[in-house]
């Protein structure tokens, strides 16, 4: 079976025999450790670039997954021209006249989407729907002819062509989502002290993820990824009350969509696992026990009871980065072997991601370790 089977065997109530091996936050590592994983230029926007790179990914590290997503019309990219200067590699247009330096992929690199976030100051923080609705203005409905006839498709249809990679592309949570908006201190301030004004806002950004489902959809990928961050901090009532019925609402539409739903959720679950399991999600990732609490796979099997897909959460620092290859490969075999007990409705994953201190020596080193053991676990 290719890795793709694999992990879409896992979503089938069948399970699958032989478990596919991912890790959680691939375009990280990618990041980290570009020039070890591929030698193609990484300001190449070509979809038969990005081919090449996906290749490239899947042959170095044997991780059987890896994100696509919606890429430049094929008209600007068609003009666009690359020239290397002693600062770096420029990207010119000489229809516009536009210039820009691209940025060469860096070690743990920059949070851009953070720096780009409003993290409004408390006397800016909205007192009405009318104040939200200008806050998180309604996106258009997106148009599905000219997104694919301007080829912004050609990237994830070039990845697909390869076979035998799940593909994947990922969306925020609704209320994690206010993070970006109001900081954290003003999400927990809304939600604990105005909940309709915040559920109003997150509904609001629910209909723009919807939008963006459909764009996904139009990708023809397999899965839509959902992180969840922060929503352990707040009480499981909030969470239940306002944050459970937009999951719901998101894993229906993709579920609608003919993809496959992956909530990751980042905290300690316990006190909210039953609304988690409400989500309605096709698989559920979590953390590797740290953070003063822990995350079992023993306990999330149990809980699951083979009602969707689990996913692995080897420790990405403790065990892939600094434990030995014996102690590598007893946890894989512990996992694989818990994981089927799911009925055999099991992917093998880290709970977090590779760090930039993990060799792709290593990261190949287990995957490899995955397959081998698949076959007595």
């Amino acid at each position: 079976m290719t890795g793709r089977e694999k992990l879409l065997a896992a979503f089938d109530p069948e399970g699958t025999p032989t478990p596919g091996v991912v890790a959680c936050y691939d375009s990280l590592f990618f990041r980290d450790h570009y020039a070890a994983l591929t030698g193609i230029p990484w300001w190449d926007p070509s979809p038969k670039a990005a081919k090449q790179r996906a290749m490239d990914f899947f042959t170095r590290s044997g991780l059987e997954w890896i994100g696509a997503d919606a890429c430049e019309p094929r008209e600007k990219r068609s003009r666009a021209q690359f020239e290397i200067r002693a600062d770096g590699i420029w990207r010119i247009d000489p229809v516009s006249g536009e210039s820009c330096r691209i940025p060469e992929p860096s070690v743990s690199g920059t949070n851009t989407a953070c720096a780009r976030s409003r993290h409004l100051s408390p006397d800016a923080w909205p007192t009405s729907r009318e104040q939200i609705a200008a806050l998180i203005p309604l996106d258009p409905p997106f148009d599905r002819p000219s997104f694919l006839r301007e080829g912004r498709h050609d990237t994830a249809a070039a990845i697909r062509e390869i076979g035998i990679l799940f593909t994947y592309s990922a969306v925020n949570s609704p209320v994690w989502s206010l993070y970006s908006l109001f900081g954290y201190e003003g999400m927990m301030m809304l939600l604990a002290e105005q909940p309709a004004l915040a559920q109003f806002a997150a509904q609001r950004i629910l209909e723009n993820t919807l939008q963006r489902i459909a764009q996904i959809a139009a990708l023809e990928v397999d899965a839509v990824w959902i992180e969840e961050c922060l929503t352990d901090q707040f009480s499981p009532d909030i969470y239940r009350r306002i944050n459970l019925p937009l999951l719901r609402q998101l894993t229906d539409v993709i579920r609608a969509h003919g993809m496959k739903s992956i909530y990751y959720f980042s905290g300690n679950p316990w006190t909210r696992f039953h609304a988690i399991l409400d989500t309605g999600a096709d698989g559920l990732h979590f953390e590797e026990s740290k953070k003063n609490f822990s995350i079992p796979l023993e306990m999330l099997v149990e809980a699951v009871a083979g009602r969707c897909v689990v996913f692995g959460n080897l420790d990405a620092i403790g065990v892939l980065q600094d434990g030995s290859e014996h102690r590598l490969r007893e946890e894989i075999q512990r996992q694989l072997r818990t994981g089927r007990k799911n009925r055999h409705r099991f992917i093998m994953s880290t709970g977090s991601p590779i760090t930039p201190g993990t060799p792709v020596e290593r990261v190949r080193l287990y995957t490899d370790l995955v397959r081998e053991l698949s076959a007595f676990s």
